[in-house]
């Protein structure tokens, strides 16, 4: 016994102490770290009915915020969905919106081709030079080449000019 005492007890209490000892220089408790871990095991604590009331209580703020986040964000998708719904139907609109102008403009030129190139030429020199060069672009060239030369030579060589610099 004395045997076992002097040759295994004693040097590993002097290893676990030495261990302590350097463990506590390098910045770590082992006592303190010991007396926190037993008094985690052996005390019995339980929440306190005061406690468990204010966790009860958090949980249901927390539960209550969830479903109103829950419920922002179904909104928040819904008015998307409409959104990009109204966005379709506007990309629509525009798109019969050009076509009916596109349409109105080949109209109004095919008109102004169909006239005597004086009647043609007079109407033309009452509009604005956008709108008659507007207008020209679409023509077939033998028919504004006819109502150009019964303009007015200045309101022609505008045209002129403006057609060719676009």
């Amino acid at each position: 016994m004395q045997l076992i005492f002097m040759v295994v007890i004693i040097p590993v209490l002097f290893a676990v102490m030495l261990a302590g000892v350097v463990m506590y220089y390098l910045g770590f408790q082992p006592v303190q770290y010991a007396a926190d871990f037993t008094a985690g095991l052996f005390s019995d604590e339980e929440m306190d009915e005061e406690e468990e009331a204010v966790t009860q209580h958090e949980n249901q703020e927390l539960q209550r915020r969830i479903d109103e986040l829950e419920l922002e964000l179904e909104e928040a998708l819904a008015a998307q969905a409409t959104a990009e719904q109204d966005e379709e139907l506007e990309e629509e609109n525009e798109e019969e919106d050009t076509s009916q102008a596109l349409e109105e403009l080949e109209d109004t030129i095919r008109t102004l081709q169909l006239m005597t190139a004086s009647r043609a030429a007079a109407i033309m020199e009452e509009m604005t030079l956008d709108e008659a060069v507007t207008y020209f672009r679409g023509m077939q060239v033998n028919s504004r080449a006819e109502i150009l030369s019964r303009m007015e030579e200045d309101q022609a060589a505008a045209i002129i000019n403006a057609l060719s610099s676009e």
